[in-house]
C-alpha cells in the first residue's frame, strides 16, 4: 500500500509455500528445497541463488537470521536490508514488525493479523455426524519440556465432550514426529478422534483450524496458525519464553512458566525431572480457560 509500484517476493521452504501463495500478498513465492535437512537446504539455496540475484532486489528482509538466510542476504547485495532480532525480549510478531520498519521503507506499520483466505479446501475427512463440534488438540511441543502429559489431554477431552454434549470430535494435525503420541490418544478416544497427522499440507491444516471451535496446543507452528486464524486458542508454552512466544489477543490464553524461578529455561529436558511448568496444570484448569474462551466466543457471536 505504501509503495504501490513495488513488488514483494517471498522465500520459504518448499513444503510451506502453498500457504503464502494462497495469501495473495506476494508477487512471487520462491520455494527452497531440502526439507529440514540443513545440508540439503544449503545445496538448494546455492542452486536458487543465481535466479534470485538476477531479480536485483533493492531491499532484503531477513526474517529468519540463520546461517543460510544470512549468506543469501549478503550474496544479494541489496541497497537496504534488515535482519530479524532473535533475542529481543518481546513477542516474535512484534520483532518482525520492527524489522520491516527498520528498513525505512514503511513507517508506523499497523499491527493486526492479516486477512486469511476463507473457504480453503479441506483435506479428505472421515464422515462426521451433523452438528459435530471440531476441536483441535495438538501435543506437538518439540522438546519434553514443552509437552503436557498425555493423560491430561484425555481428561480434558472428557470435560470438553461433556461441555459439548457428546458432539466433540478431536482432530489431530501436524508432522509424523508426533504420530506415536497421537496414535495412543486416538486409541483412547475411539470414534471421537480424527487422526490427520502427516496427511495435510500447511494450507490444508489451516483450513481445518479455521473451522475448529477450539484449539488446545503446545508451542508449535500450528498454534500460531490458530492465532492468525483468530480461533479460540489455549497455548501451553512450558519451557518457552513467554515474552517471545505468547501472542496478543483476547482469543488466546497462554499458560506459561514466567512465574517460576526456572521459567522460560528453553532447556530440552527439565533439570528437575518433573516439567513442573506444564505438569502443574490440571485438565480442570486448562478446561476452565477453554470454557471462558468458548463463552466469550458465544457472546461475540450473539452480538454480531
Amino acid at each position: 500500500q505504501a509503495l504501490p509500484e513495488s513488488r514483494v517476493d517471498f522465500l520459504t521452504r518448499e513444503e510451506d509455500a502453498p500457504l503464502p501463495e494462497a495469501l495473495g500478498l506476494f508477487g512471487r513465492v520462491f520455494r527452497l528445497g531440502g526439507g529440514r535437512n540443513p545440508w540439503a537446504q544449503k545445496l538448494a539455496v546455492l542452486l536458487l541463488w543465481p535466479r534470485l540475484r538476477r531479480e536485483g532486489y533493492q531491499v532484503v528482509l531477513d526474517l529468519q537470521r540463520n546461517g543460510i538466510s544470512r549468506w543469501l542476504r549478503r550474496q544479494l547485495t541489496p541497497s537496504a536490508w534488515c535482519a530479524f532480532d532473535r533475542f529481543a525480549p518481546c513477542w516474535a510478531g512484534e520483532r518482525y514488525r520492527q524489522a520491516i520498519e527498520a528498513t525505512g521503507v514503511v513507517q508506523s506499520l499497523p499491527w493486526q493479523p492479516i486477512g486469511l483466505p476463507e473457504n480453503l479446501p479441506l483435506p479428505d475427512l472421515p464422515a462426521m455426524p451433523e452438528g459435530t463440534v471440531p476441536v483441535v488438540l495438538n501435543p506437538a511441543g518439540y522438546f519434553p519440556t514443552r509437552n503436557w502429559p498425555l493423560e491430561r489431554y484425555l481428561e480434558l477431552a472428557d470435560l470438553l465432550q461433556a461441555y459439548f454434549g457428546g458432539r466433540a470430535r478431536f482432530v489431530f494435525l501436524g508432522l509424523e514426529r508426533i504420530k506415536t503420541k497421537v496414535s495412543y490418544l486416538s486409541r483412547q478416544l475411539g470414534d471421537s478422534a480424527v487422526d490427520l497427522v502427516g496427511r495435510t499440507s500447511a494450507l490444508e491444516a489451516l483450513a481445518v483450524v479455521q473451522r475448529a471451535r477450539l484449539v488446545v496446543s503446545e508451542d508449535s507452528g500450528l498454534a500460531h496458525l490458530a492465532w492468525a486464524a483468530r480461533r479460540p486458542l489455549v497455548l501451553l508454552l512450558g519451557s518457552s519464553r513467554a515474552e517471545w512466544s505468547a501472542p496478543p489477543g483476547n482469543w488466546v490464553r497462554c499458560l506459561d512458566s514466567s512465574d517460576l524461578p526456572c521459567g522460560g529455561c528453553l532447556q530440552a529436558r527439565c533439570p528437575y525431572g518433573d516439567v513442573h511448568c506444564l505438569s502443574r496444570y490440571s485438565a480442570g484448569q486448562v478446561f476452565a480457560h477453554c470454557r471462558r474462551l468458548l463463552q466469550q466466543q458465544e457472546r461475540d457471536e450473539a452480538v454480531s
